[in-house]
């Protein structure tokens, strides 16, 4: 699913040219997905490292 979005924000603004305010949606949802997996990593690692 991050693929698709970057996908989108890359062909944007090489091919379209496209602005910012085109691509801040999906530039967005691959922030939350940072954010998320991010997330998961370091409670992950906190984790096995606790143990």
């Amino acid at each position: 699913m991050p693929l698709r979005y970057a996908l989108t924000v890359l062909r944007g603004s090489f091919v379209k040219g496209s602005g910012f305010e085109a691509l801040a949606t999906p530039l967005w949802a691959m922030v939350g997905f940072a954010i998320v997996i991010f997330g998961a990593a370091v409670i992950a690692t906190r984790r096995r490292i606790a143990e």
